[in-house]
């Protein structure tokens, strides 16, 4: 039976004018037999998923693939699933809240603009 998994990679972002060091840390969906073929497949998109990128200056930037450091088992998918959980502390309620109220005021205005672009 095939399960489903996530997969986080990390990959380095190498930008050769760039005084930090970045790391883009990607949370993958793969469905596979078991773990250790999701470990495999994990891998397999990481490098097919390394990418270069030339900006309009001449820059060339490179996602290089540096490790799979978590494979989470999800088991068989249904509607609503919890596949991530983070508990935020803040010290000011009102702030946190205020953000949150942001965000999803700006996923709404999103998705009504789309619809109304598609009509």
């Amino acid at each position: 039976m095939m399960n489903w998994f996530t997969a986080k990679i990390i990959y380095q972002i190498v930008d050769e004018e760039s005084i930090s060091c970045q790391y883009d840390e990607q949370v993958r969906l793969l469905r596979a037999i078991n773990r250790e073929q999701a470990f495999e497949m994990a891998h397999q998109v990481a490098l097919m998923n390394q990418d270069k990128l030339t900006t309009e200056s001449g820059k060339t930037i490179n996602w290089e693939f540096v490790a799979v450091t978590e494979l989470k088992v999800i088991g068989q998918i249904e509607n609503g699933l919890e596949i991530q959980s983070v508990i935020n502390e803040t010290d000011s309620q009102e702030n946190y809240l205020e953000l949150v109220k942001q965000k999803a005021d700006f996923l709404k205005n999103r998705l009504f603009l789309a619809d109304v672009k598609t009509v």
